[in-house]
């Protein structure tokens, strides 16, 4: 049927109008349990496309109706490319902290779902970067880096600055590599 081979031909291809430019289904949602905006990395449909009528469309050409874990995956993956190993903006930082956060919230989400359902735990809900330690996070100069290369900062009164070394601050001399403080 001609929709199917419409499918097929845009299955990754950027063909919703976002408004900001054309997107692929996999980076776009009807909605989203945020007020945060993932542009440039994840879109809501337009407002056309997320009426009742419409989903038949959407469901043909996979467009969800929530995003998944693994697309907030996908998307800091994208946004550590982007930065190329520099340090990001805090305007980035925002973003990339909002993805982690959102991430944790799918997760959540499909946990709840599935134990409701009466399924239990499911490895199926498990998001392969964020089971590996590979989800890219900020670290404390905004350089993005897997999640596993990365330690939360929570005894900040045991690195703070020591006296006698002319102010030079524990971060520095310490061998661990931590977390944006914006990340939670």
């Amino acid at each position: 049927d001609e929709r199917d081979a419409a499918a097929t031909i845009l299955a990754d291809a950027p063909w919703v109008w976002t408004g900001a430019g054309f997107a692929a289904s996999a980076d776009v949602a009807v909605s989203a349990e945020t007020h945060h905006s993932f542009e440039p990395y994840l879109f809501l449909v337009p407002k056309e496309l997320s009426d009742e009528s419409s989903r038949p469309l959407r469901e043909a050409f996979g467009v969800r109706e929530r995003f998944r874990a693994e697309d907030f995956a996908r998307a800091a993956s994208r946004l550590a490319g982007d930065a190329a190993g520099e340090p990001i903006g805090e305007r980035r930082v925002a973003l990339a902290a909002a993805l982690a956060d959102a991430a944790a919230d799918a997760l959540a989400e499909a946990a709840r779902r599935s134990e409701s359902s009466g399924e239990g735990p499911s490895r199926a809900n498990a998001v392969p970067s964020a089971a590996g330690g590979s989800f890219m996070l900020p670290d404390a100069s905004g350089v993005m880096a897997p999640a596993r290369e990365l330690t939360r900062n929570d005894a900040e009164w045991l690195l703070g600055e020591r006296k006698g070394h002319e102010g030079a601050d524990a971060h520095a001399e310490s061998t661990l590599r931590f977390v944006h403080e914006r990340v939670s």
